[in-house]
């Protein structure tokens, strides 16, 4: 029972990134805006080029959980490798452009490295 939860917590969780750092629709009311960041405006970095770093790590970071979780639901040993890369990269993202609204996802990134530090991986077979 926890392998199918747990593989859709990491997709799931995955696609969310991309879903808040993808290229605005219009009309859509967004809770930050995902083409600035505080950091690399500190060192002077244009909105555009940073917008394609933030895409960009948006993109490894969904692609990451989804390996990750495809790795749980075929019951293989690297997964959990992929697990923490793509948590290590969603807090990097969400370092580089933090707000508010992304708390939880830094709560949940933190939670899988957490998982997979202490091997909680194990409990899933």
């Amino acid at each position: 029972m926890i392998t199918p939860l747990a593989t859709a917590f990491l997709i799931v969780h995955g696609l969310l990134h991309l879903s808040v750092w993808a290229p605005a629709q219009s009309g859509r009311e967004e809770p930050f805006n995902p083409r600035h960041s505080w950091a690399l405006a500190a060192v002077h970095v244009a909105e555009f080029p940073a917008a394609a770093v933030s895409v960009s790590f948006a993109s490894d970071t969904a692609i990451l959980y989804a390996l990750a979780g495809a790795g749980v639901a075929a019951g293989t040993g690297w997964w959990a490798v992929a697990a923490f890369m793509a948590a290590t990269c969603g807090l990097t993202l969400k370092a580089i452009w933090f707000h508010r609204p992304l708390a939880l996802g830094a709560l949940l990134d933190t939670a899988v490295i957490v998982a997979v530090a202490q091997s909680w991986h194990g409990s899933l077979y």
